[in-house]
C-alpha cells in the first residue's frame, strides 16, 4: 500500500500507477509490513519541513512503524480530544484525519497494547507541513491484528510488551506485566527546551530540569516534582531519572535537559514544530529517533504554539509528551502526560479502571 503525498507549493505530486512512478518533491509513505523500506541513506543535516525545496528524484521511503493514540488537553476541557497518529521510526508523528471518535475508542486498547496495527487504504495522502494524513474519499481506515511478537520492535511504541524503547535505561524490559504490576523501577527522562524562529520557551533549561527532577540545577531545589511524586505514589517502585549526559554536534544533554533551535515559527503549530524537533535531535546526537536518548522525551514548546488553547498532550503507551511553555513545569501536567506515556487512560472513560 502506498500513499499519495502533498507538497505546500505543488499540491498533489504524484499518484502511484506503476513501480516506475516518479515522486517529485515528495516523501513516499508505505504501509505496515506490506512493502520493504528503501535502503537507509547516509544522514544529512535536516531541513525544516516548511523550508524543504521541491526535488526531482524520489526521496527515501518512510514506514508508518506503528500507530498510537494522542490525548490532548485544552484550557477549555470541554474540547479535550483523542486522535489516531501514524508513528515513524525517526520519531515523527502524523495525525490521521477522517477517523471517527467511535473508531478510535473501539480500537483504543488494541492500539495501545500493540496488538492492532492500522491498515491505511491506497491513495491516502500525507501532508508534511500540517503533519497529517488524509484518507481517500469513501474509504475507511481498517485495523488488523499483529502477528505474535515479543519485545521492542523499533523506535516507537510497541505496546505493553515493548513499551520500553531501545535507548533508555530499560532496554529489553517491559514496564508492566499483563497484571499491570510495576516491573521496572527506573526510567530516564529528557526535557527539551525549544528556541523557535519568533519565540522560545519561557523558562531556562536549568529551571525546567529542576521542575522535573528536583535536582537543584537552577540553584533552587524543587521538592515536589515528577520524580518525587511518582516515587511516592509507587511506594518507591518507580523512579524517574535524568537522561544520560551526551554531547551533540552543537548542543549537550546535561541534568536531563537540552535546548534545541528550530527555524519553525510558533504560527506553524505544534505538529510541524515537534517533527522539526525530532529532526534536530536526531542530527545533533546522531540517533535514529529521539526515543534513543531516553525512555520519555518531554517537548517544552514556546507559548502559543499549540492552537486553540492547547496546554499539553501525550502519546499513550509511548515516549513523547508535549507541553505549552510553562505547563512543562506544572506538576499536574507532568504527572498527567507521563501517566499517558505509561499507558494509563482517563479514569472517567468507559472501560478504564
Amino acid at each position: 500500500m502506498r500513499l499519495i503525498v502533498t507538497h505546500p507549493i505543488l499540491g498533489v505530486l504524484a499518484t502511484v500507477a506503476s513501480f516506475s512512478s516518479i515522486f517529485v518533491g515528495a516523501t513516499e509513505i508505505r504501509g505496515n509490513s506490506q512493502e520493504a523500506t528503501a535502503t537507509p541513506q547516509a544522514k544529512a543535516a535536516p531541513v525544516p519541513l516548511h523550508l524543504k525545496k521541491p526535488i526531482k528524484t524520489p526521496t527515501t521511503s518512510t514506514t508508518c512503524a506503528s500507530s498510537s493514540i494522542v490525548d490532548v488537553q485544552y484550557a477549555d476541557h470541554s474540547i479535550d480530544e483523542s486522535y489516531l497518529a501514524c508513528e515513524t521510526s525517526d520519531g515523527k508523528s502524523f495525525r490521521v484525519n477522517g477517523v471517527s471518535k467511535r473508531v478510535v475508542k473501539a480500537n483504543k486498547k488494541g492500539i495501545i497494547d500493540g496488538t492492532y496495527e492500522m491498515d491505511l487504504p491506497d491513495g491516502s495522502m500525507l501532508d508534511e507541513v500540517t503533519g497529517s494524513i488524509d484518507l481517500p474519499p469513501g474509504q475507511a481506515l481498517k485495523f488488523k491484528e499483529r502477528k505474535k511478537w515479543g519485545g521492542w520492535n523499533g523506535n516507537v511504541n510497541g505496546g505493553w510488551d515493548g513499551i520500553v524503547n531501545n535507548g533508555g535505561n530499560n532496554k529489553g524490559k517491559s514496564l508492566f506485566d499483563r497484571n499491570r504490576r510495576l516491573a521496572v523501577t527506573e526510567r530516564s527522562v529528557l526535557v527539551v527546551r525549544v528556541k523557535a524562529a519568533n519565540s522560545e520557551t519561557t523558562y531556562s533549561e536549568l529551571r525546567l530540569s529542576d521542575s522535573v527532577f528536583g535536582n537543584g540545577a537552577d540553584g533552587t531545589t524543587d521538592t515536589v516534582t515528577l520524580r518525587s511524586q511518582y516515587q511516592a505514589c509507587s511506594y518507591g517502585q518507580l523512579m524517574f531519572v535524568e537522561a544520560k549526559e551526551k554531547d551533540g554536534k552543537d548542543i549537550k544533554i546535561r541534568n536531563g535537559a537540552t535546548t534545541v533551535t528550530v527555524s519553525t515559527s510558533t504560527s506553524a503549530g505544534d505538529v510541524t514544530m515537534r517533527n522539526d524537533i525530532a529532526e534536530v535531535l536526531n542530527a545533533q546526537f546522531d540517533v535514529n529517533s529521539p526515543s534513543e536518548l531516553a525512555d520519555h522525551v518531554m517537548y517544552c514548546l514556546p507559548p502559543n504554539t499549540i492552537p486553540n488553547g492547547g496546554i499539553a498532550y501525550a502519546n499513550v503507551g509511548h515516549w513523547r509528551s508535549v507541553y505549552s511553555d510553562k505547563w512543562c513545569t506544572y506538576l499536574s501536567g507532568q504527572m498527567h502526560e507521563i501517566g499517558h506515556n505509561l499507558g494509563l487512560g482517563h479514569s472517567n472513560e468507559l472501560g478504564v479502571g
